[in-house]
């Protein structure tokens, strides 16, 4: 019976810290960055100048796993990625390392790297 009780207080408590909201972000002078996860994550950017229909095509890889290539922002110039870590899979202790790249229409190519902390 005690380890029963045992059992379901550390199941308890597991579900408790997989339940805790962690955010991390970043922004600069041409991408904001928005990382939220509970249960599940997501990783939102923003292409902050005023002028995102000059951008193609756009890409990450990041730290937790994640590679995207390719893809195109929506008219306000983001993108959100759902596709991230499940169940707790990134610790609020655990910076998030991101490298970008952007392509304009004119095929200029960009990159950046950043961290979320």
């Amino acid at each position: 019976m005690k380890r029963i009780v045992l059992l379901l207080l550390t199941f308890t408590l597991f579900l408790a810290g997989c339940s805790e909201i962690m955010e991390k972000s970043y922004e600069g002078d041409v991408w904001n960055v928005e990382f939220e996860a509970e249960e599940t994550s997501s990783i939102t950017f923003t292409y902050l100048p005023s002028n995102p229909e000059d951008i193609d095509t756009f890409g990450f890889v990041s730290s937790t796993g994640i590679t995207k290539l390719g893809i195109p922002l929506d008219q306000n110039g983001m993108h959100t990625d759902n596709s991230g870590c499940r169940g707790c899979a990134q610790t609020v202790d655990n910076p998030i390392d991101i490298d970008m790249t952007w392509v304009t229409v004119d095929g200029e190519e960009f990159e950046k790297s950043i961290t979320l902390n």
